[in-house]
């Protein structure tokens, strides 16, 4: 599968992701905990699975000496920061007078936040990870020019 098309598809999940945080609580179809299925990951939706992959391509990157661009990324971890992408593109979409949520620490303190977020609640699913993280920063995003 071609990279383009799996940010397609992320951003369509991401986006069907987000429609779910416009439902009132009471109508929404999560648990307790905010959990639902996500069919995009099957299987991989969950901060441990975010943290496998992550410490997986920081021990890559550190035995990496081609910096090249082919061997700078492992498909897992293009699929999640692909998710991760689309899941937060589709928000700044979808919310008002929101241009975008990371803010002033881009995608990088996005991935950050997210990896300490799993680190200490391990299973979370990616998708509770990611509302939680657009909650908290929330204050931080950057607003939409015009609105």
């Amino acid at each position: 599968m071609s990279i383009r098309k799996l940010c397609a598809g992320m951003l369509v999940a991401g986006a069907l992701s987000i429609g779910a945080l416009g439902i009132s609580s009471q109508a929404s179809s999560a648990d307790k905990n905010g959990n639902y299925t996500v069919h995009a990951l099957e299987g991989a939706n969950t901060c441990a699975f975010v943290l496998r992959v992550t410490d997986a391509e920081n021990a890559r990157r550190d035995r990496l000496a081609d910096n090249s661009p082919a061997s700078k990324y492992s498909s897992d971890w293009q699929i999640v920061t692909a998710y991760v992408g689309g899941y937060l593109s589709a928000f700044n979409l979808l919310t008002p007078i929101t241009n975008d949520i990371v803010g002033s620490g881009g995608l990088a303190g996005a991935k950050l936040w997210l990896t300490n977020h799993c680190r200490l609640n391990p299973t979370d699913s990616l998708d509770a990870a990611l509302k939680e993280f657009t909650f908290s920063n929330f204050s931080k995003r950057i607003v939409s020019k015009g609105n």
